[in-house]
């Protein structure tokens, strides 16, 4: 396999667009286009759901980049190694983030860390989940932000604050204006779910059948991040959290408090054996001083 194909994968899948991926890869997007078609013919099946100019993994995408995983985290390593030690720079700070966290909380929190840090060189890589409902974690990173908790014993988890879930509505949406929404008002509208092994999908679904009531679901995709693309686009409602829903949606989506589910906890986590990084205790900082302001 061409290990280029792979890095634009990653790339593909990191930003969302082909525009995005260009700029990470420094390429055109002629040439990201062309891969991606390369890399779907060679494989045998499609790798993204296309919706407008937005690219969103399907799961036969997510198996194979995670297989893939360890090789592109190990020439990665290699690269900063290398340029660390030509330039005598401190060691990189790795972060992984799953894509609610990837296009909500983390952007105005590596900018700030950058802002402050301006010398550690920083990397992002998309942190994704299996159909088991496991994360699928890369090697080598620093540290990642995410919804706590999870069940992996080999890395150390800390919260950095309380959020709470929003209805995410396309504007003008017959529930619209209403301070508050619960289950029972948005059991008739078409509601775009979250796969089934999604965390938050699971608590929607316990909560539906605690009131005795069955969803409109119109569409199920695979991230909170897709489900909001299809919101912009009207094809129904959903459930997610509010950063996402103000960075990816911004005037096109109206947010509404959603009762019902408990607030849940963000935090971050590093692996257990990993040595402590400069930027590290800073970036939880952070963190948690945006959260709060949030």
């Amino acid at each position: 396999m061409d290990l280029w194909a792979l890095r634009v994968l990653d790339a593909v899948v990191t930003a969302g667009t082909i525009s995005g991926a260009a700029e990470i890869v420094r390429r055109t997007q002629p040439q990201i286009s062309r891969i991606v078609r390369d890399l779907e013919a060679k494989l045998g099946f499609e790798l993204f759901f296309r919706i407008g100019r937005r690219l969103s993994p399907t799961p036969n995408c997510l198996v194979y980049l995670e297989e893939s995983r360890d090789i592109l985290d190990r020439v990665a390593a290699l690269d900063i190694t290398a340029r660390q030690l030509r330039a005598q720079q401190q060691p990189d700070l790795h972060i992984v983030a799953p894509p609610y966290a990837f296009h909500g909380l983390l952007p105005p929190v590596v900018a700030q860390l950058r802002a402050e840090m301006p010398n550690v060189p920083l990397t992002v890589s998309g942190l994704h989940r299996q159909d088991d409902g496991k994360w699928m974690m890369p090697s080598g990173f620093n540290v990642g932000l995410a919804v706590l908790p999870f069940d992996l014993p080999e890395v150390i988890q800390q919260s950095v604050g309380t959020f709470g879930a929003a209805v995410i509505l396309p504007r003008g949406h017959a529930l619209s204006g209403r301070a508050v929404l619960t289950v029972r008002d948005i059991d008739q509208h078409p509601f775009v779910a979250l796969r089934q092994a999604a965390p938050l999908r699971r608590q929607l679904d316990r909560l539906f059948e605690a009131e005795g009531i069955r969803p409109n679901i119109a569409m199920t995709v695979p991230d909170s991040t897709s489900a909001l693309r299809m919101v912009m686009e009207g094809v129904g409602l959903t459930v997610g959290d509010i950063f996402s829903a103000r960075s990816i949606g911004g005037a096109q989506v109206e947010i509404i408090r959603f009762e019902g589910l408990q607030p849940g906890q963000l935090g971050v986590f590093w692996p257990n054996t990993s040595a402590s990084h400069p930027a590290r205790t800073r970036f939880l900082e952070i963190c948690t001083e945006l959260l709060a302001r949030q």
